[in-house]
Parts: structure tokens; C-alpha cells; sequence
């Protein structure tokens, strides 16, 4: 358990918006409810207003694709990792996790190598950047491609912090640690520099979910 831990994701992990631009409210609901059950879908499609959704591609906040977006992202990324974080903190202590957790939101904008939504940090695009290579697990065929300065200075970045905590056990210091009282993650962006960001998303919502899941699993 004397472990230090790096979890995160990338911004567009699920690429809603480039798979399905005008999705309307009616589709949006659909996609909500063959990913999560029909018990279970109707309160998460209140909690993010999916019912008044906009299909505009620039309604921001409230495009249906964008939401349904985020509802993926939250119930698959941020607040799994934050309730295994709260767990640490539950099981040992904050004064022992100190320093020892740490969380990234990671967009890459990737132009090289070259994927199939170009200009987005989808699934498995920070591999490149975090290996300092010009390839990635999607990669089928060779790529004939160049990384200028910025890339390569934005991928020696993201390696001197994964050096450091195999090294140290923690980041460089810019990297905030896990404070479940005031949560934050470092957004790690090529052109606004690495910026520790307020984890202000609400689990509250699919940690009731989890917590139903496991009673069911245990019977209790």
C-alpha cells in the first residue's frame, strides 16, 4: 500500500460530437439508455437536463452530444477515479495518502501522429506523448510524419513528471496531490501549459449508482 498513483484521462476519450454532430435529444436519450439500465437512465437523463438538449453544434453546454459526453466520461472515468481515491483516503488516512495520488485531464490535440478525428485527444492518443514516440496502438501502417518543437517540448514535459514519480514517488511540484475536501487534477495542454484545475464534476449521482450495483452483486 506504500504506493504512489498517477490516474486520469483524456478530454475527449469518448468522441461523441465528431461521431454523432447533430445527435437530437430523442437519440441522446437512446444512447443513455442502452449504456446504462432502463431503471437507471431516466433519473441520469433529469440530472443532466438530456431532455432539453440542443442538437446545434454551437449550443456549447447544452448540445445533446456534449452531454452525453461528459455523462460517459463521468460515469466511466472521473468519478471511477475518484472513488477509488476516496477509498485510499477512507482505508489509510489522509495524512498517510499524502502526496501519494495523483489525477490529469490530458488534451494532446494530436496532428501527428495521424488519427481518425484529427485535432482531438481521444482514446489512447497520449501514448505517443507520453513514450516519446510518433506512433500509437492504433497505428496500421507507418507514418511518415515529423514532430516540431512544440510537440516534442510538450511530450518532455509529460515524461519528466512520469520520470519523477518513478523516481520519487511524486510528480514535479506543479502537480497538486489528491485532496478529496478540494480535488484537483493538472490539465496537461500543449499550448496553456500545465495548469492544476478544480475536480468540480458531481458523482454524486453514479456513486448512488455504484453503491446500488454492489448490493446487488453482495445481496445486502
Amino acid at each position: 500500500n506504500n504506493v504512489s498513483l498517477i490516474m486520469g484521462n483524456n478530454d475527449y476519450e469518448q468522441p461523441i460530437c465528431f461521431e454523432h454532430p447533430l445527435m437530437t435529444s430523442s437519440e441522446a436519450l437512446t444512447k443513455i439508455a442502452a449504456t446504462f439500465s432502463p431503471e437507471r437512465s431516466p433519473m441520469i437523463a433529469d440530472y443532466y437536463h438530456l431532455h432539453n438538449c440542443s442538437m446545434r453544434p454551437t449550443a456549447n453546454a447544452t448540445r445533446c452530444c456534449d452531454i452525453v459526453r461528459r455523462i460517459l466520461m463521468d460515469s466511466i472515468f472521473d468519478c471511477d477515479i475518484r472513488r477509488l481515491f476516496n477509498a485510499f483516503y477512507a482505508k489509510y488516512g489522509a495524512q498517510y495518502e499524502q502526496d501519494k495520488l495523483f489525477s490529469y485531464h490530458l488534451n494532446c490535440y494530436p496532428l501527428c501522429p495521424i488519427v481518425q478525428q484529427e485535432g482531438i485527444c481521444r482514446h489512447s492518443s497520449e501514448i505517443p506523448f507520453v513514450f516519446g514516440t510518433v506512433s500509437d496502438v492504433a497505428s496500421q501502417r507507418e507514418f511518415h510524419c515529423t514532430w516540431n518543437n512544440q510537440t516534442r517540448f510538450f511530450s518532455n514535459n509529460i515524461i519528466s513528471h512520469w520520470i519523477s514519480i518513478a523516481q520519487t514517488g511524486r510528480p514535479l511540484h506543479t502537480w497538486p496531490s489528491y485532496d478529496p475536501l478540494a480535488p484537483k487534477y493538472l490539465h496537461l495542454t500543449p499550448d496553456q501549459g500545465f495548469l492544476p484545475t478544480d475536480w468540480n464534476r458531481n458523482c454524486s449521482i453514479f456513486d448512488e449508482i455504484e453503491a446500488e450495483r454492489a448490493r446487488e452483486l453482495f445481496l445486502f
